[in-house]
């Protein structure tokens, strides 16, 4: 499966797919541009198992997402515990939006604190079917289980994702549904300002196979296009059932008409822009943070504490919090 920064190419899975360019974020193929996957890398071997069935996988206590394993304050003594996301803002380090939800879930993710980000969330995707997503720091790759929504396991981006040499800028992940092939594996993007790498993560060996890397497609050099080292984060939504992207395609592309379908929104300081991703392949404009749909639900995340962002189909849209 390819992933990219441009396009959702053909798909003969279950009659969602439209037809894209030649940069494509997944095919009925499932096969490389380039004729084949690559390497392995390895698995996460840093506090936890490949099934991420480990004890941080365990579900949290309450609605702040605090373990009641955790230590009642930091040197392990007896006394008042630390502060939690409901009393102060700057303690939540994530916020959930439930699919169909009408507001925020401001939460302190559970599990053992050392598997936490340890630098600035840059990034983040979501693999679909386990439910599962990934923070990506400068150094780091953590996992999280957004259903638990506890810290899993951490490992480092040059494990993972050896062949990444350039500063991150963003990341998205493609449903392995949409190659419309049994066992299609999970497709993932991370760009930086100017070039994308492509993996493949197959979810039964906990392993990502890079696929290429490629430059950014030729709407990124279009006007009205954000500036690419402006991006802050973006994701993939190929449904839009929730109707988040609530314009229609034939503002943008000429010989189309009817509301947006697939499409990516990238986030940048102060705005919000929605790529259609199912037409013609190009951007509406910009619009402020808050006034994107979701953006501006009641406890949506601070405009300067996004650092990544995830959506899955099941689960909803989580904001990591930048620190």
């Amino acid at each position: 499966m390819l992933v990219s920064l441009v396009a959702v190419a053909c798909s003969s899975g279950d009659g969602r797919g439209n037809t894209g360019s030649s940069l494509s974020i997944g095919d009925a193929t499932g096969e490389s541009a380039t004729g084949g996957t690559g390497s392995m890398t390895g698995v996460d071997t840093t506090a936890s198992l490949s099934d991420g069935t480990d004890s941080a996988t365990s579900a949290p206590d309450d609605a702040t997402g605090t373990s009641a394993d955790s230590d009642p304050s930091s040197d392990g003594s007896s006394g008042p515990g630390p502060t939690s996301c409901a009393e102060d803002e700057a303690a939540c380090d994530a916020w959930f939006l439930p699919r169909d939800a009408a507001q925020w879930e401001a939460v302190t993710i559970g599990g053992p604190v050392a598997l936490a980000p340890g630098g600035p969330v840059l990034a983040a995707f979501d693999i679909e079917e386990p439910r599962i997503g990934f923070v990506l720091t400068a150094d780091e790759l953590v996992r999280v289980d957004l259903e638990q929504r506890t810290w899993v396991s951490k490992t480092t981006i040059a494990d993972r994702f050896p062949e990444l040499n350039v500063e991150i800028f963003s990341a998205y992940s493609v449903p392995a549904y949409w190659a419309g092939m049994p066992g299609a594996p999970e497709g993932v993007t991370i760009g930086g300002s100017d070039v994308a790498f492509l993996y493949e993560y197959d979810a039964a060996s906990d392993t990502f196979a890079f696929d290429q890397s490629t430059v950014f497609g030729n709407e990124w050099d279009d006007p009205g296009a954000p500036v690419r080292t402006d991006v802050r984060e973006m994701w993939l939504d190929l449904t839009n059932d929730e109707g988040w992207a609530d314009h229609d395609v034939s503002e943008i592309c000429p010989d189309a008409q009817g509301p947006v379908g697939p499409h990516i929104a990238v986030v940048t300081d102060g705005a919000v822009q929605v790529l259609d991703a199912g037409y013609c392949f190009a951007f509406f404009p910009p619009v402020d943070i808050a006034a994107f749909a979701p953006m501006g639900l009641p406890g949506a995340p601070p405009a300067e504490r996004i650092g990544g962002v995830a959506y899955n189909e099941t689960t909803g849209l989580v904001v990591f919090a930048e620190p």
